[in-house]
C-alpha cells in the first residue's frame, strides 16, 4: 500500500466512520432521533474527547517508529491504563470509595501492577540502549530513539484516554438510545460513533498533510489491479480487527456496572501481554 499515511487513511475512512456508522444504524432502533434528542453538549464533547483520542493514534505511530511493538505498547498502555482508570471515578467525586472496598482496591492493585510493568519495560529500554551499538539500535528499529519515544509515547497514553472520556461524556446520548428502544449491551455504539469520528477528523488531516509533503497520494491507486486487490483487502481486514476492538469494550462496559471505568484496564492489561 506504500507509505504508512496511505494505508492509515484508507483504515482510518473503514474502521473510524464506515463500521462505527453501519454498526449503530444495525443495533440501535431509530438512530436519527437518538441524536436528534441527544443533549448537544454531550455530542459536542463526545466528539471533542474523539479528537483527543485521535491525538492519541497518531503519537502512537510515532512511538511504534521510535521504540518498537514490544516496548512502545507496554508503556503507552501502562501509562494510559492509569490515565483512563484513575481520572473518570476522580471526576464523578468516586475515588473515595475504591480505597475502602474491596472490588476498588483490586481495581487500585490492577493499575499498580500495570505501572510497574511499564516502569520495568521503561528500566528494560535504558538498558537496551546503554547495551547495544548505534548499528544494532537500528537493525530492528531504523530510528531508535528512547527518549524521544517515551515523550511521545506519555503523550500518546495521556490522549489515548480520549475514547474512555468520549464514552463516559456520552452517557446522556447512551440513556436517550436505551429509552428509545435500543438494546442496552448495544447503548454505546452512538456515542462510539460520535467519539470515532471526531478521531477520523485529527487523523484524516495529519494523512493529507504527509500525503502532500511525501508526494503519497497517487498510491492510493497505484499499482496492478492484482496489488490493489491484495493491499485493499489486507487494509479492510485490520480496519475490522481494529473497530472489533472499540465494538466489544462498548458492549462489555454495559456488564461493569459502577466500575465499568476499570474495563480499559482488561483490554490494556491483554494488549501488553499480547505485546
Amino acid at each position: 500500500m506504500g507509505l504508512w499515511e496511505t494505508y492509515w487513511m484508507i483504515m482510518g475512512v473503514i474502521s473510524w466512520v464506515i463500521l462505527p456508522t453501519l454498526v449503530a444504524w444495525l443495533t440501535i432502533p431509530r438512530l436519527p432521533e437518538v441524536l436528534a434528542y441527544s443533549p448537544v453538549k454531550s455530542l459536542v464533547l463526545a466528539y471533542l474527547f474523539g479528537a483527543m483520542f485521535g491525538i492519541g493514534a497518531v503519537t502512537f505511530g510515532l512511538t511504534m517508529r521510535y521504540l518498537g511493538i514490544s516496548l512502545g505498547i507496554a508503556i503507552i498502555t501502562g501509562l494510559g491504563t492509569a490515565v483512563a482508570t484513575l481520572v473518570p471515578p476522580i471526576v464523578d467525586g468516586q475515588f473515595g470509595s475504591l480505597l475502602v472496598t474491596q472490588s476498588g482496591i483490586t481495581v487500585l492493585l490492577g493499575v499498580a501492577v500495570c505501572l510497574a510493568g511499564t516502569v520495568i519495560c521503561g528500566y528494560a529500554g535504558i538498558r537496551k540502549e546503554r547495551e547495544l551499538t548505534e548499528e544494532q539500535k537500528t537493525v530492528s528499529i531504523k530510528e531508535f530513539a528512547l527518549i524521544k519515544g517515551f515523550v511521545v509515547a506519555t503523550i500518546s497514553a495521556i490522549t489515548s484516554a480520549g475514547t474512555i472520556y468520549g464514552i463516559n461524556a456520552g452517557r446522556p446520548i447512551a440513556q436517550v438510545a436505551v429509552d428509545l428502544g435500543a438494546p442496552e449491551a448495544y447503548q454505546n455504539n452512538p456515542s462510539l460513533m460520535i467519539v470515532l469520528l471526531g478521531g477520523f477528523t485529527v487523523n484524516s488531516i495529519w494523512c493529507l498533510i504527509l500525503g502532500i509533503k511525501n508526494r503519497s497520494v497517487h498510491q492510493y491507486v497505484s499499482g496492478s489491479g492484482a496489488v490493489l486487490l491484495i493491499n485493499y483487502s489486507l487494509v479492510v481486514l485490520a480496519a475490522i480487527l481494529w473497530y472489533g476492538q472499540m465494538f466489544f469494550y462498548g458492549a462489555s462496559r454495559t456488564k461493569m456496572g459502577t466500575y465499568d471505568f476499570a474495563s480499559w484496564s482488561v483490554v490494556t492489561a491483554f494488549m501488553i501481554t499480547c505485546s
